[in-house]
């Protein structure tokens, strides 16, 4: 059972990966116009931010964060203009293993068409291996984040009497509670009341 549960995890990753450089490119029924954004849908356009930013190395991952945080629109163009150059690279990709399938079909020799067919399973190879990468570096990223996560859950867990406390005492004083992990803050000048 353990075996078939593999076997069907690497045909998923397989088909994935292939599917992903194999596919033809969209077809467009309307014409674009020039001054028309590539994507109508924002979804699909976070969606390609995302991708690209996930492809990214750690340390470029942490600057475009910082970036995000403190000029979030030089962000955006920024990240705009990589998942850009991230498509337009798939998009080559794509045409070449087409061209190369496209060379095999037609191919009457059989000794160039075994040299095609394992120039196609190179990049089929390279394009899959890639993959994993970014998925193991992901997972690593993500077992980090809960790792932190569980650090504070922990923390927390700890300090909840006091929390519970300080939580029920601004309760009953009538001040609001204060939010777990906020700054404390001056409080609001009031306007003056009117008599």
């Amino acid at each position: 059972m353990k075996n078939i549960n593999t076997i069907s995890v690497i045909i998923s990753l397989a088909v994935a990966a292939f599917s992903s450089i194999a596919a033809p490119p969209p077809h467009h029924h309307a014409p674009m116009r020039h001054n028309q954004p590539p994507h109508r849908h924002p979804q699909s356009r976070n969606a390609n931010i995302w991708r690209a930013f996930s492809m990214l190395s750690e340390p470029e991952q942490r600057e475009l964060m910082k970036l995000q945080r403190t000029d979030p629109d030089k962000f955006r163009e920024v990240m705009q203009k990589k998942a850009a150059e991230i498509n337009a690279e798939r998009q080559t990709n794509r045409a070449k293993v087409q061209q190369l399938a496209e060379q095999i079909r037609s191919c009457k020799d059989e000794k160039q068409k075994a040299a095609l067919q394992q120039q196609l399973r190179n990049m089929v190879k390279r394009n899959f291996e890639q993959r994993l990468s970014i998925m193991r570096r992901n997972i690593e990223a993500n077992k980090k984040r809960l790792a932190a996560m569980e650090k504070e859950l922990k923390k927390r867990e700890e300090n909840s009497s006091a929390v519970i406390d300080a939580i029920t005492d601004s309760i009953i004083s009538g001040k609001l509670p204060p939010r777990p992990g906020a700054r404390s803050r001056p409080p609001k000048p009031q306007p003056p009341q009117k008599k």
